[in-house]
């Protein structure tokens, strides 16, 4: 809510919202709340629907900037993310 000003429930499905420095909001939400989401959004902002059989922390962590140097891998690993019911990330 606070960054939004949208009230959500609370569910085991993740609803992120990405903000990235140089562009507008994305909004990572389950494919069968899409339509309700995009009712309530009042600002700018991309919406990617993820599916059932898909990883929704891995759909987020491809919007995170890639480290610019070799010491670093340019994948973000998921595998020990654990996705909450909201949250947000800056980038």
């Amino acid at each position: 809510y606070y960054f939004t000003g949208i009230r959500w429930g609370v569910s085991e499905r993740l609803l992120a919202l990405v903000l990235p420095r140089k562009s507008d909001p994305i909004v990572i939400v389950p494919a069968f709340e899409e339509g309700r989401m995009r009712e309530k959004l009042h600002f700018a902002a991309e919406v990617r629907a993820w599916q059932e059989d898909e990883n929704p922390t891995k759909i987020a962590a491809a919007e995170l900037p890639r480290p610019n140097t070799n010491a670093f891998s340019n994948k973000l690993s998921t595998s020990n993310v654990k996705p909450s019911s909201v949250c947000a990330i800056s980038t």
